[in-house]
């Protein structure tokens, strides 16, 4: 399944603490961003970041919760359905990853009610940032998004 994956989607962590991790993503052909994850919590399904270091292939697939094609980080051990997706703080995570242009601190509320819950650290233009991460992610000839492996370091 994985040996057509050529394409290397690398994940540098710049901020770790129980609240959130924030990465540095960058792809092989030069787009980058931040990338939001959960604090780690030992790999718990819907609360963690995902383990580290290690490298998953990542597929373009449907999501049911999002009613669109996402990109899936797969062969997670004792994990499933780990999307990346917009969000600007950790909260509106589950398990998944957000890419953003920036890391922000979020006043309680700031978002919409009861969201953020607390002050926390995010990243903004999420939505941007994802629409940016599929148009690197495409393949220049066919137009589809292709698969790639994540390195996670």
């Amino acid at each position: 399944m994985n040996e057509d994956i050529t394409r290397v989607v690398t994940i540098t962590p710049d901020i770790a603490n129980d609240d959130v991790t924030i990465s540095d993503l960058s792809t092989d052909n030069g787009y980058t961003s931040k990338f939001l994850e959960k604090g780690w919590h030992e790999n718990e399904p819907d609360l963690s970041s995902i383990p580290r270091p290690a490298r998953y292939p990542v597929r373009y697939q449907w999501s049911n919760k999002h009613s669109r094609d996402l990109y899936h980080i797969l062969d997670v051990p004792n994990r499933d359905v780990i999307e990346i997706h917009s969000a600007n703080v950790q909260a509106q995570l589950l398990g998944c990853g957000a890419p953003g242009e920036a890391v922000a601190e979020f006043k309680a509320n700031s978002i919409h009610p009861g969201m953020p819950p607390v002050d926390c650290q995010g990243v903004t233009s999420s939505v941007d940032a994802i629409a940016a991460f599929h148009e690197a992610m495409k393949d220049p000839v066919t137009q589809v998004q292709d698969p790639f492996w994540i390195e996670y370091l």
